[in-house]
């Protein structure tokens, strides 16, 4: 299966530039790309909208999906609405108590995991969901896609101010289960990055509307030309490779 991971896309209201990019442009240009590129499935990765959830944006996006022959699905980030996004994508049915966490078994790839962060942690209902689906998984690789990256990943504006704040819980979770490998994929910090702390290894990707400086403790915007997103190669229960691509 070959999978697009687009995140961060920063959509704002028709005629709104923020950063002055057009994202919406850049999204279409995306979306149009990995459409012509055969992908199996394309995975939004939270942050949808730029400031909060938004009905009008999340119909736009949902537009332009719906003229396009490609499997997708969605995860909430900080800046979306989780039950107004479920609500617009139809997929009310897989909203618990106001997270919008689930599990998807893909013939002859492999299961996914998808969790909701949005609020910056997760729920002790989406936790024992979590350890639950992870005791019952049989195969070695655990693929999880979530906004914040669960661990450190050396951004010296996102951390500490908007880092995920139950780093050591799910740290905790993963160390409990030793023998397993959760392959983590994650957006919120702009920018591409691979972490690897113990069991977890952790590919940041980079975000479509423009990517932050990790080395400002300020918010500092390093680069406005080059956006892209995260392709993954999952098959027979592995992620086989991953890489970024950039666009211009």
């Amino acid at each position: 299966m070959k999978i697009g991971f687009i995140t961060d896309l920063h959509i704002d209201n028709e005629g709104i530039l923020p950063f002055d990019v057009d994202v919406r442009l850049r999204i279409q240009r995306v979306i149009s790309y990995l459409k012509n590129k055969n992908y199996d499935l394309i995975i939004f990765g939270g942050d949808l909208c730029n400031i909060e959830g938004n009905i009008e944006i999340y119909e736009w996006l949902k537009k332009q999906m719906d003229e396009v022959d490609v499997s997708y699905h969605i995860i909430a980030g900080n800046h979306d609405d989780t039950t107004l996004m479920a609500d617009v994508f139809g997929i009310q049915h897989l909203v618990t108590e106001n997270e919008l966490y689930y599990h998807l078994s893909f013939v002859n790839t492999g299961d996914i995991y998808f969790l909701d962060t949005s609020k910056g942690s997760m729920s002790d209902q989406q936790y024992l969901w979590l350890e639950d689906k992870i005791i019952n998984h049989i195969h070695d690789d655990i693929v999880i896609c979530m906004h914040h990256p669960p661990v450190l990943a050396g951004s010296k504006h996102m951390e500490p101010k908007y880092f995920f704040t139950q780093s050591e819980r799910f740290k905790s979770l993963c160390d409990r289960n030793p023998l397993k490998r959760f392959i983590i994929f994650s957006g919120h910090y702009h920018m591409a990055r691979t972490v690897f702390n113990d069991n977890i290894t952790l590919f940041i990707s980079p975000a479509t509307s423009v990517q932050i400086d990790p080395n400002s403790e300020e918010f500092l915007i390093r680069d406005t030309i080059n956006f892209g997103y995260r392709e993954i190669f999952y098959n027979n229960h592995t992620v086989n490779m991953t890489n970024v691509v950039y666009l211009q």
